[in-house]
């Protein structure tokens, strides 16, 4: 969406699909329900609702990568959200 050192947005619509797409790359057989993702994402530090655009789109202050650029190697850098997204699934989708 944006260079890697701003901020950005995201409507949760953006940012679902996005997960679905992680969650299959990951062999995850079916990822959460939208509202729970939803729930568990606006728990996260920082994460808050805004509004964008001239129309003032709801969205999350939340960017999505590139699917190029996303990083499922053992050096995964946002490893430590795994246990806030799914913590009753150890730390794995």
């Amino acid at each position: 969406m944006d260079d890697p050192g701003t901020p950005g947005s995201a409507t949760l619509s953006h940012l679902y699909f996005a997960f679905e797409r992680w969650c299959r790359d990951e062999g995850a057989r079916t990822p959460m329900g939208r509202n729970k993702f939803a729930s568990r994402l606006t728990q996260l530090p920082a994460v808050q609702e805004i509004r964008v655009g001239a129309q003032r789109t709801r969205a999350l202050n939340v960017r999505v990568l590139p699917h190029r650029d996303w990083n499922t190697g053992a050096t995964d850098p946002y490893a430590h959200l795994r246990p806030i997204l799914f913590p009753h699934e150890g730390a794995t989708p």
